[in-house]
């Protein structure tokens, strides 16, 4: 089930979208805007405005996958991520705190003294 964890690259997609986009709609955002591949492997990462809803788009070797939260009593707080030339992308523990709803400035990294 949680598969979209392993060995990936995780792609924000920078702005808002109708959450009633489904495979087809949210694959073609990610050809038509993104210029990439949605049969990469890859997951895309998408919110609606209020940020209480996010969806996660990606291919399984089979058929697209997607994986959905809705956020109660806060909204998902888009994390720092790197861009470069594929696009803006956040880390494997990025994408857990933001699917566990923490907020990113309430983490801190513990510096060896």
């Amino acid at each position: 089930m949680m598969d979209f964890l392993e060995n990936r690259r995780y792609f924000l997609y920078p702005f808002t979208v109708t959450m009633s986009k489904a495979y087809d709609g949210l694959s073609g955002l990610v050809r038509n805007e993104l210029g990439q591949d949605p049969r990469c492997g890859d997951v895309f990462i998408f919110f609606n405005k209020a940020r209480t809803l996010m969806k996660m788009l990606f291919w399984d070797g089979d058929g697209y996958v997607i994986y959905g939260k809705r956020i109660e009593h806060k909204r998902f707080q888009v994390p720092a991520g790197r861009v470069d030339d594929l696009g803006f992308y956040i880390t494997p523990l990025q994408l857990l705190q933001l699917i566990r709803g923490i907020r990113m400035e309430t983490v801190f990294r513990k510096t060896a003294e």
